[in-house]
């Protein structure tokens, strides 16, 4: 509202997911929630407070502005299929 901005943040596993409003975007707030909970895998974009949460790090591919830049992954075929669908290859 107005000119303050508010972030939805996301936090997932395999069978819950829950919704956090917080007015930014700083490790504080995935602190909090984790409560020193460290998981085995952490998605994120590549903001700096959002890395180093999870014993490993996949930066979420759809913040990615070029995929032909897109990290190498197990999967090379669903790299190549993402690719080809954004009209890359």
């Amino acid at each position: 509202m107005g000119k303050a901005n508010w972030w939805l943040w996301v936090f997932q596993n395999a069978d819950s997911c829950c919704f956090v409003v917080e007015p930014g975007r700083d490790k504080d707030v995935v602190e909090r929630f984790l409560g020193g909970v460290r998981p085995r895998v952490w998605i994120s974009d590549r903001l700096g407070s959002q890395a180093g949460w999870g014993e490993k790090h996949q930066a979420c591919l759809a913040h990615y502005a070029d995929l032909r830049v897109m990290p190498t992954f197990p999967c090379q075929l669903a790299r190549t299929a993402v690719i080809a669908a954004a009209g890359a290859a």
